[in-house]
């Protein structure tokens, strides 16, 4: 049975953040993937420049972290193709909160770590509006896509490069919890 807590990480847990993320560079997998490694370095700047990492754990065992970054690259909105117009015109007056990734480690003891997050933790920031990206082309995250309809998240825009992230003929779709 899972037993899952949180707290909000510190510069001491960088480390874990950094174990739990670069064992889901695997942009084959089908389960769910991220695109880039994290440092310890990189992450202790994160924290110090306010991104909120939760660490989730299960029986005191590390099991998954929530990242949420508070900053939004305003020239981001221009490059998006957008369900509608009233869409974008509703996200961009929001008080926003990027919800960068999710991720968990492949064992049976994370199973339910991102619905817990989902269900404990985002609600602490229900004043905000969530936005995330997901991967849909040269491969697709078909999990984190269900996972985040199943959490209350749509399809509000799509942003598409020649090249991105080291992929060709690149698309993410963004979601969101934006309500109209």
């Amino acid at each position: 049975m899972n037993s899952f807590n949180y707290h909000l990480a510190s510069l001491e847990d960088c480390s874990t953040i950094v174990a739990i993320n670069n064992q889901r560079i695997n942009r084959d997998d089908q389960d769910g993937f991220i695109l880039d490694k994290y440092t310890i370095e990189e992450t202790s700047d994160k924290i110090e420049q306010g991104v909120l990492f939760y660490i989730i754990k299960n029986q005191d065992q590390p099991v998954a972290y929530l990242e949420l970054a508070e900053k939004i690259d305003w020239r981001i909105p221009n490059e998006l193709d957008w369900v509608s117009d009233e869409t974008k015109t509703l996200f961009l007056k929001s008080n926003l909160l990027y919800l960068d990734r999710i991720c968990t480690i492949k064992k049976p003891e994370a199973l339910g770590a991102g619905s817990f997050a989902y269900k404990d933790i985002l609600p602490l920031h229900s004043h905000r509006t969530l936005y995330c990206f997901i991967v849909t082309k040269p491969v697709i995250n078909e999990s984190s896509i269900k996972f985040h309809e199943k959490n209350g998240f749509h399809h509000v825009a799509t942003f598409t490069k020649d090249e991105y992230a080291g992929f060709k003929n690149y698309e993410c779709r963004m979601y969101s919890n934006l309500t109209k």
